[in-house]
């Protein structure tokens, strides 16, 4: 057996991979360090909005202590029905809201040949997202859109014999650090 060998030396390598270990962590504590400032408020958001979830949007909750301070549902409602209409307004689950055409590199010709066979990757790909949980993780996000103007979705290959070949996964704000650039 031929045994691979690197055009790097191992020592360089590992010291190259050390090396951009430490530049992501540095990175990751600078996000850390400019999102630091807005956690209280963010807290303060959810806490009115969604107050049976816990830390910035996790699953968990407020203590009952904490919830009976809440006097009125307006906020948690005004939310929930932004939410739910930025689902209906922009991913409707019930209708194609993405597809595919011909680019203007290619003549009419090879347009037209090809329109039908984009289409029908469109129709699969609204099949997979129909089938797999894109709606509930995605009405999550716009809830988080809503209440703490940022928002992320996972979006993974599913496990071997599920319905769809996609896994969607709403992050809660708790989770995320942004970094510019």
């Amino acid at each position: 057996m031929k045994k691979e060998t690197s055009s790097m030396p191992e020592n360089k390598q590992k010291d190259t991979t050390a090396l951009i270990q430490r530049s992501v962590m540095d990175r990751f504590e600078k996000a850390k360090l400019r999102r630091q400032p807005w956690e209280s408020l963010w807290q303060e958001c959810y806490d009115y909005t969604l107050p049976r979830h816990g830390k910035m949007g996790q699953r968990g909750g407020l203590p009952a202590r904490r919830q009976m301070q809440l006097y009125d549902a307006t906020a948690a409602d005004a939310a929930e029905q932004l939410s739910a209409s930025l689902l209906a307004q922009l991913t409707p689950p019930w209708s194609q809201w993405a597809g595919f055409r011909p680019g203007t590199e290619l003549n009419s010709a090879e347009a037209e040949t090809i329109a039908p066979l984009m289409q029908e990757l469109a129709d699969t790909l609204k099949d997979h997202f129909e089938r797999s949980n894109f709606a509930l993780e995605m009405h999550q996000c716009y809830l988080d859109l809503a209440i703490g103007g940022s928002a992320c979705l996972l979006f993974e290959e599913a496990r071997p014999g599920e319905r769809s070949a996609f896994h969607f996964t709403a992050l809660p704000i708790s989770e995320i650090y942004f970094e510019e650039d």
